[in-house]
């Protein structure tokens, strides 16, 4: 059985100890951290993409230098990605996007499908049997909102069911509502 499948087996608690965590690679705008256990493996991945303001090419670069940042020798394993991409999806549906509250199609989305698509990675939130409630993670100055973060998780990891839901109760301390 795969490692996750394990773990719902134990009848022990599973902890994560210092030596499980490991920085695998860093910048002002991405995190990612390879987490290696007798139980699980898999890099966690957060990043914080280029807003939309930015031309096509800065983002494109930006998510190729996220990908080349992941370490050669973990590239195949599986990845949970935490990002707040400046992207909506959903206008194309594949594996890795579902239709769910999609957007337009924006060319600048792009280089973030790709991303996901290349890791093997999907979005629960865009599939209408895992989101619960609306799916806008950010609001404009102007009071128009649009799903632009997401959580993926690894397609080849097996989920028995999964629910993504945006929180109300998270609290960031800031003046005005952005991102939920």
């Amino acid at each position: 059985g795969r490692a996750h499948d394990r773990v719902s087996q134990r009848s022990c608690p599973l902890y994560f100890c210092d030596n499980h965590l490991k920085i695998a690679a860093f910048n002002s705008r991405f995190l990612i951290v390879k987490v290696a256990t007798p139980y699980l493996r898999c890099l966690v991945v957060a990043a914080h993409a280029p807003h939309t303001g930015n031309d096509e090419e800065v983002i494109r670069d930006w998510w190729d230098t996220l990908h080349e940042a992941i370490p050669g020798s973990l590239r195949e394993w599986p990845i949970i990605l935490l990002s707040d991409a400046n992207a909506t999806v959903g206008a194309t549906t594949s594996r890795h996007i579902g239709g769910y509250q999609s957007a337009r199609e924006e060319p600048k989305s792009e280089a973030f499908e790709a991303f996901i698509s290349q890791h093997d990675v999907w979005l629960p939130a865009t599939f209408e049997e895992c989101q619960s409630g609306q799916g806008a993670t950010w609001t404009h100055t102007s009071g128009s909102s649009r799903r632009i973060d997401y959580v993926g998780l690894p397609l080849s990891w097996n989920y028995q069911k999964c629910t993504s839901w945006v929180s109300e109760t998270i609290d960031p301390t800031i003046v005005r509502a952005d991102h939920s």
